[in-house]
């Protein structure tokens, strides 16, 4: 079958391991000489509401950090983002707060304390620090189940829950601090080859 691609999504997954290779090569390996990045898939975990509703769900980080518990205890997981801006590709300067349940649910779903987010272009990286807020994570997981469960009487509950994650992704958002600002020079690309935007054979 052949498919229309999107070319921002084509865009980061094929630049994905040239955001990790400059996290890498351009930050880790200086603060933490001793880690070591491990490339990762699918983490299920269940959540559940008090009403008794519950769902699998899951994230996929990008890697997951050992040997880095002396710099960052509890454990460290990295994520990866690729922003292809209608073609001008350029790194966040921030952390969105649509980006939060995405980023907390890596770190529910790992156990980790700390996520790194890494911006990735060719023109410039950066890497954000993300802590685990375990009450956030508690909300959304009650949220993801009660909409698993697709009960009618669920809704005022799940707009309660709905309306708080995205009140505190705001706030978590704010919080999460830029700790490296990598120059182009230092960008490492991995996938020299033009982005493919038109289509793509599946």
């Amino acid at each position: 079958n052949v498919q229309q691609c999107d070319p921002g999504v084509d865009w980061g997954q094929r630049h994905e391991a040239s955001g990790l290779a400059t996290y890498l090569s351009s930050y880790l390996s200086a603060a933490c000489p001793s880690a070591e990045a491990h490339e990762t898939g699918f983490w299920p975990f269940e959540v559940s509401h008090p009403s008794g509703a519950r769902a699998s769900v899951g994230a996929t980080p990008d890697a997951i950090v050992r040997g880095a518990e002396q710099v960052w205890p509890g454990g460290l997981v990295v994520e990866v983002k690729c922003p292809f801006r209608g073609g001008q590709p350029a790194p966040h300067v921030k952390v969105l707060p649509r980006m939060m349940p995405q980023l907390q649910g890596q770190l529910l779903a790992t156990g980790a304390a700390t996520l790194h987010l890494v911006s990735w272009s060719p023109y410039g990286s950066t890497v954000f620090r993300v802590t685990a807020d375990l009450d956030y994570q508690r909300e959304m997981g009650e949220a993801l189940a009660l909409v698993a469960r697709q009960a009618t009487g669920d809704g005022e509950e799940l707009r309660r829950l709905s309306g708080a994650v995205r009140e505190r992704s705001v706030v978590l958002a704010k919080r999460s601090e830029r700790v490296a600002l990598i120059p182009p020079s230092e960008c490492v690309s991995v996938y020299d080859g033009p982005c493919a935007v038109g289509r793509v054979s599946v």
